[in-house]
């Protein structure tokens, strides 16, 4: 399945008119925009602002009567702050079981901690959803899939709104290669996380303020982006200077 079409159908199959889904502020711009294409609120939780963690207690003080679903993504995009399994699960035994929670594990791929996926927890937690991709770390981007992990009632409704044929053949060989394919995805990995590795040591020579990233980005504060950007462009650097203005 396509993984932006998996962002569609859990919010068209969860939210409803005037319904309330939380979010880490800030985090992956899609999740808001199908909720408002479903006329649901979203309600965005800062993020820590010293080290760009998830603050959960703020999370489930904002959850409400109306709330229905509550998104993170893990590693978070754009900061590439990752949250522990154990911290998720945590958050799940306080989260109402009437509040969905998914978890995009687009990036989970680069983390170098064990046990970083809440997959299993699937089987025990009704209200978990697990979203993966082969974007990233498999290097398909533009095969555009991916695949849910979650339990009945969810999956049925979804299959009922799911259009028919809704992958093409070339993805599903392709995306059946890739997963068949682990040693790729093993030196693929340990060539990003090596380069992680030398490049957060030199934001730390540069004095630079970031989040530490398990992901296979930074989240970096410059000062005047549109002015860093441009001298990075001229530079030969392209970068992405519009999530945030500081």
């Amino acid at each position: 399945m396509i993984n932006a079409e998996l962002i569609q159908l859990i919010t068209r199959t969860i939210l409803t008119l005037e319904s309330e889904m939380i979010v880490a502020d800030p985090t992956f711009g899609e999740y808001a925009l199908h909720a408002d294409i479903e006329q649901a609120k979203t309600v965005k939780v800062p993020v820590n602002a010293i080290d760009g963690h998830v603050a959960f207690e703020a999370i489930l003080a904002a959850v409400t009567d109306k709330t229905t679903m509550v998104w993170l993504a893990n590693p978070n995009n754009p900061t590439g702050v990752f949250e522990k399994s154990a911290d998720i699960e945590l958050f799940l035994t306080k989260l109402p079981s009437t509040v969905t929670l998914v978890v995009d594990e687009a990036y989970y791929d680069f983390v170098d901690e064990p046990n970083a996926t809440v997959a299993p927890l699937v089987a025990q937690y009704q209200n978990l959803v697990v979203l993966r991709t082969l974007s990233k770390a498999y290097g398909l981007a533009n095969l555009r899939i991916g695949y849910g992990i979650m339990q009945d009632p969810l999956y049925t409704a979804m299959q009922a709104v799911r259009l028919p044929y809704n992958l093409s053949t070339y993805q599903i060989v392709g995306g059946t290669a890739a997963i068949l394919d682990q040693e790729y995805l093993k030196r693929n990995v340990a060539i990003f996380q090596s380069e992680r590795t030398k490049f957060q040591k030199f934001l730390c020579d540069q004095g630079l303020m970031f989040y530490e990233s398990q992901a296979n980005f930074f989240w970096v504060k410059v000062g005047e982006v549109k002015k860093v950007g441009q001298a990075l462009l001229q530079a030969g650097y392209q970068v992405n200077d519009r999530l945030n203005s500081e």
